[in-house]
C-alpha cells in the first residue's frame, strides 16, 4: 500500500471523529420554537401547564379533545344532553397560537357555557368574530408573531384581591385588551403597562369565559422561572374546585378559520417541499397551455333531473284535503316529515322520544322546543282517531316553518 492511499484512509476514518468534535464545540443553542404544544418540553411548550391540570383540579378527569365542539359526538353533547347535566360541570381550556372558530363552534361553545360550564381561551392571534361576539376589542402590534425579550404580568388574587407580579427574561407578545363589556366581565390580570390581559365574563347559567392575551405566561420558560408557577395557579383559582371534567383542546391546534389542515398547507409550510410543489405546478401549467390548443369535441350540456317530489306531495296534499280526510292527510304528512329527518340529518326515527328530540335540536340548530312541539304534534296525529282542521293546520304550519328553518 502506498502512501498516498494511506493517506487516503486516514482522512476517511478521521471524518466521522472530525464531525464529532464539531458538534462537541459547537455552542448548545435554547430552541425558540414557541409551539405551546402539551407534549413540547421545550421552553415554549405547555407541558407543565397540562401535567400541572391534576394537582389544580386533584377531582376531575383530564381529558384531551381532538373534535371540533360543533360535531355531535363532541364532548360538549355530553354536558348539553346528557342525563346528569345539571350536576356535572367542565372546564374547557383553549391554549393555542391562533383561534379561529367558525359561526357552528362559536355556537356550541356558547350553548356549552350557557349549561353552566367553562370556558378558559389564551392564544396570541384571535378570530375578528369570536372576539367581536364577545364585544371585545383587542390590541396586536405585529403582523405575524412580533415579539420582545421579556414578560411582565400581575394578577389579583381572588380573595384577598391583592395584585402579584411575575416576570421572566423570556419572549413576550404585544397583545391585550382596549375595550371589553364592563357590564357582564371582571378584569383579572394585566401586562407591565397596566393593560387587561385576563379578562372573564360571566353568564347566566352559571358558566364563564376567560380570556388570556399572554399565552407565553403559561409557557414552560415562564412557570418553571423562579415562583412563577404561583401565576398559574392565581389564573385557575378562579374555577371552581368542585369541578368534574377538564378538557385540554387540541382541535384548535390544527385548525385555521375553522377548517382543518390539508396537504396543501403541510407541503406549502416546508421549506424543502415547497419549491418542488411550485416546480409542479408550473410543469402541469406548461401542459395545459400547450395541451388546450388541441381541438375537443364539444361537450353537450345535460340539464339536471327535476326534482318533482315536493310538487307531488303538495299535489297529494290538496286531493285528500278536497276530500277531507284529515287523519289520512296528517299521516302522509308525518310520514313525509320523519323521511325528510332520517334523509336530512341522518337520525334514526324508530323512537320518538327524548333522546331522539335532543339530536334533532342539536343538527338541525332548530329550537329544541319548537323541536318537541313538532314531534308531539306528529305523534298525536298518528295515535287520534280523528284530526279536526285546527289541529290539521296548525301541524302544517309547524312543519312548513320546520323546513323554511333551513
Amino acid at each position: 500500500m502506498n502512501r498516498r492511499l494511506r493517506h487516503t484512509w486516514l482522512l476517511i476514518l478521521l471524518i466521522p471523529f472530525l464531525t464529532g468534535c464539531d458538534r462537541l464545540f459547537k455552542a448548545k443553542r435554547m430552541d425558540e420554537r414557541i409551539t405551546l404544544k402539551k407534549s413540547d418540553k421545550i421552553p415554549y411548550g405547555t407541558f407543565v401547564a397540562f401535567k400541572e391540570l391534576e394537582n389544580v383540579f386533584p377531582v376531575a378527569t383530564v381529558t384531551v379533545n381532538q373534535e371540533s365542539p360543533a360535531n355531535y359526538t363532541s364532548f360538549t353533547s355530553e354536558f348539553l344532553y346528557g342525563s346528569d347535566v345539571s350536576k356535572r360541570k367542565a372546564l374547557y381550556i383553549i391554549i393555542t397560537p391562533e383561534f379561529q372558530p367558525d359561526q357552528k363552534e362559536y355556537d356550541a361553545l356558547m350553548r356549552f357555557v350557557n349549561a353552566g360550564n367553562h370556558i378558559f381561551i389564551s392564544t396570541l392571534s384571535w378570530g375578528r368574530d369570536f372576539t367581536d361576539s364577545l364585544k371585545l376589542k383587542i390590541y396586536q402590534r405585529f403582523t405575524r408573531f412580533d415579539f420582545s425579550d421579556s414578560l411582565t404580568v400581575s394578577i389579583k388574587n381572588p380573595v384577598t384581591n391583592d395584585s402579584m407580579e411575575f416576570a421572566y427574561p423570556g419572549k413576550s407578545d404585544f397583545t391585550y385588551f382596549i375595550q371589553y363589556d364592563s357590564n357582564y366581565s371582571q378584569v383579572m390580570g394585566h401586562d407591565d403597562v397596566s393593560h387587561p390581559n385576563l379578562i372573564r365574563q360571566s353568564f347566566p347559567g352559571g358558566g364563564s369565559i376567560t380570556v388570556q392575551s399572554d399565552p407565553l405566561a403559561l409557557s414552560n420558560f415562564f412557570l418553571l422561572h423562579k415562583k412563577n408557577m404561583a401565576y398559574y395557579d392565581e389564573v385557575f383559582s378562579y374555577f371552581p374546585k368542585n369541578i368534574d371534567a377538564v378538557v385540554w383542546d387540541q382541535y384548535f391546534r390544527y385548525t385555521r378559520n375553522g377548517r382543518n389542515f390539508n396537504s396543501l398547507q403541510v407541503i406549502l409550510s416546508n421549506r424543502n417541499l415547497r419549491p418542488a410543489f411550485w416546480l409542479a405546478v408550473i410543469l402541469f401549467a406548461l401542459i395545459y397551455l400547450f395541451e388546450s390548443k388541441r381541438k375537443q369535441r364539444i361537450i353537450p350540456i345535460v340539464k339536471p333531473h327535476k326534482n318533482a317530489s315536493l310538487d307531488f306531495v303538495k299535489t297529494v296534499g290538496r286531493l285528500y284535503h278536497q276530500y277531507h280526510d284529515n287523519k289520512n292527510l296528517g299521516s302522509k304528512m308525518t310520514a313525509h316529515l320523519l323521511e325528510y329527518i332520517r334523509q336530512k340529518y341522518q337520525v334514526p326515527t324508530t323512537a320518538l322520544d327524548q333522546e331522539f328530540i335532543a339530536r334533532l335540536a342539536f343538527k338541525s340548530g332548530y329550537p329544541k322546543d319548537k323541536v318537541h312541539d313538532l314531534i308531539y304534534k306528529a305523534r298525536m296525529i298518528n295515535d287520534f282517531e280523528s284530526v279536526n282542521d285546527a289541529e290539521l293546520m296548525e301541524f302544517h304550519r309547524q312543519t312548513e316553518d320546520f323546513y323554511k328553518y333551513q
